[in-house]
């Protein structure tokens, strides 16, 4: 569901930036009305569209069955009534995906905004702390990490668009009216249009979603004549039905079955379609019945759907799932080490005496007896004990080997988490680490390109808001002093492309205190080595921006606390690029004049208060950060 209140992306936001062509102004705007859009899309195309869906759900059960699988083995016997499909006592996969994940995501992401232009400097520290702001409000970091989980396990799919008025609060309690979203979707309700090769090729694609009924009753943005054919009321259970009676849904995965199930309020399940060539959105009721809305598609020309994909397979636009590399070892391994459990089980210990001991009244003696007793009995020789059963030691060494095999595949994880040492020196232990970080670096590439379109999307649907206003907090640095300023339309004026957008990589990587203060140290001696650096330049008619190199350092780091212990000119060095270069700085090669000002002892300076208010109403000075 999006907002027509937003102006159509004509050649998108990756293709007017990739031509540096520039995007249309933010207008306002009704929504187009059902007879507007409707004459493009005739009951044969819907037909059709159907049909073509139906098609997809049939096509894709081999993938959605493949993700239930891998899922049910992720979560273990352990979770509610699933001990029924696997039987995990040593659920390594779980343990795998779990360290991939947080390798992969685990901070807070923050969208690095630079600008095209010097002039807008100012304009692009705000739109990239309204972005970190939205991406607050919306739990982006939450919905990132379950996307992830989702693409290791078989596909990330993710929905960007912006919550209708009408539509407040509808597809979750979060969910603000005209404010952006971005919605992990299952793939079980996801289908598009499998006969394409590429994404880029597709002519439809879309996903299934519930809203309560009385939502769409009486809403002016349905076809309310539509609207009345659809059911009195639908269940959680009529959707698991829809599912098909050969495969239900994962939204059930560990629960007891119940026929019926009790709900406080009615349901209707719908259908979003985007047709990328008529750039338009379909909403369609589940099952049969007329388009309950079509209008235009009012965003990105890439669509409201991002896919991640770990492992792209040529000609298909299903990928391979890192999980799925995994899952058949993981099974053996749990194998082997269930059948050495029931080769414990099966050991006994049993004592053994003769028919002699036994007339001699022996066997009750030891019998009876507990551990530490001290028994009389006529003859020891009598006594014995016979072990049967027990681990065998062939199959314990096979199990420690598929152990070590299954690391080794997916990528050396006991290094990747820290999990065992591999070697006997930190030397060693340091290159081990360096390898699985090697291995893992494809898929987190993947995550941080994945990362940047969606950052990029919510960007777009922030700066062409033509009615939205946020408050930011302009903050001086190195000061307390703090002024509120409305973002408003009237400061979001500029041609988006001249914005560029990268992800912080390093925000998405939570570290340790302890892990944060070793690296710390670690730069420490670095600073020595960019004075000897800086001597050496100066020699040849060279500087070297120590400031720069300082911010360049804190901003691919990550490490924040170098602000708390380096300052420039009593101002402290951040992760943030200089907003202005400073009128002294000297080019190498460029004349110089120095022009020395007698002043008075008796002239009065500004207060401080007054030269940090002057600084914090400037344009270019101050950094700014979201409230």
């Amino acid at each position: 569901m999006v907002s027509s209140a937003y102006p159509l992306l004509g050649g998108g936001v990756s293709a007017a930036v990739g031509a540096g062509l520039p995007l249309p102004e933010p207008v306002g705007g009704m929504p187009a009305s059902m007879e507007e859009s409707t004459d493009s899309l005739s009951a044969d195309f819907i037909k059709r569209l159907r049909d073509s869906i139906e098609n997809s759900v049939t096509d894709l059960r081999s993938h959605r069955e493949g993700y239930r699988r891998r899922l049910e083995l992720y979560a273990g016997h352990g979770y509610g009534t699933n001990d029924e499909n696997v039987d995990t006592p040593l659920n390594c996969y779980s343990l795998a995906l779990r360290i991939y994940q947080r390798r992969l995501i685990s901070g807070e992401p923050r969208v690095l905004v630079r600008s095209r232009s010097p002039d807008l400097q100012a304009e692009a520290y705000e739109l990239a702390l309204a972005c970190e702001q939205l991406f607050r409000e919306i739990r982006l970091k939450d919905t990132m990490r379950e996307v992830v989980l989702q693409g290791l396990l078989s596909v990330g799919i993710v929905k960007v668009a912006v919550s209708p008025q009408q539509m407040d609060e509808s597809i979750g309690f979060l969910h603000d009216s005209e404010q952006p979203f971005c919605d992990a979707v299952l793939l079980e309700n996801f289908a598009y249009d499998t006969n394409a090769k590429r994404w880029e090729e597709i002519d439809w694609c879309g996903d299934r979603y519930r809203v309560p009924l009385e939502d769409v009753r009486n809403n002016p943005l349905f076809n309310q004549e539509s609207v009345a054919l659809l059911g009195k009321s639908e269940t959680r259970k009529d959707e698991d039905l829809q599912q098909g009676n050969e495969e239900g849904s994962v939204q059930r995965l560990g629960a007891e079955s119940n026929p019926f199930p009790n709900e406080i309020r009615g349901y209707a399940t719908l259908w979003d379609i985007w047709l990328p060539r008529e750039r338009m959105i379909v909403t369609l009721p589940d099952g049969n019945g007329p388009p309950l809305r079509i209008q235009r598609w009012d965003g990105p020309e890439n669509g409201p759907y991002h896919l991640l994909c770990f492992d792209p397979i040529p000609g298909n636009i299903m990928p391979v799932a890192p999980g799925s590399h995994l899952e058949s070892l993981a099974k053996l391994l749990n194998r082997a080490i269930r059948k050495l459990g029931n080769q414990l089980d099966r050991q006994k210990t049993n004592p053994t005496i003769t028919p002699a001991a036994q007339n001699a009244g022996d066997g009750n003696t030891i019998q009876d007896a507990v551990d530490g007793q001290v028994l009389t009995v006529m003859d020891p020789k009598n006594v014995g004990e016979i072990r049967t059963g027990g681990i065998d030691q062939q199959s314990y060494a096979a199990t420690l080997g598929l152990r070590d095999i299954f690391s080794w595949l997916a990528g050396n994880i006991d290094t990747i988490g820290g999990l065992s040492t591999s070697s006997d020196t930190v030397g060693q232990e340091r290159l081990l680490a360096e390898g699985g970080n090697s291995l893992i670096s494809d898929l987190d590439a993947k995550v941080t390109s994945f990362l940047a379109g969606v950052m990029t999307d919510l960007a777009w649907y922030l700066y062409s808001d033509p009615i939205g206003t946020r408050k930011l907090v302009k903050r001086l640095e190195g000061t307390s002093f703090q002024t509120t300023v409305d973002w408003g339309p009237e400061r979001r004026t500029r041609e988006f492309f001249l914005f560029e957008f990268e992800i912080d990589p390093f925000s998405v990587h939570a570290r340790t205190p302890s892990e944060r203060l070793q690296l710390v140290v670690q730069m420490m001696p670095v600073s020595l080595q960019m004075a000897q650096l800086q001597a050496a330049l100066a020699q040849s008619g060279m500087e070297l921006d120590m400031e720069g190199m300082w911010r360049l350092f804190t901003r691919y780091s990550g490490l924040t606390e170098f602000s708390e212990l380096l300052r420039a000119s009593g101002q402290p060095i951040t992760g943030d690029p200089k907003q202005q270069q400073r009128s002294g700085t000297n080019v190498a090669g460029v004349p110089h004049e120095y022009i020395r000002r007698n002043v008075g002892s008796g002239r009065q300076q500004p207060a401080l208060g007054q030269q940090a208010l002057a600084q914090m109403m400037s344009t270019g000075n101050g950094k700014w950060e979201s409230a």
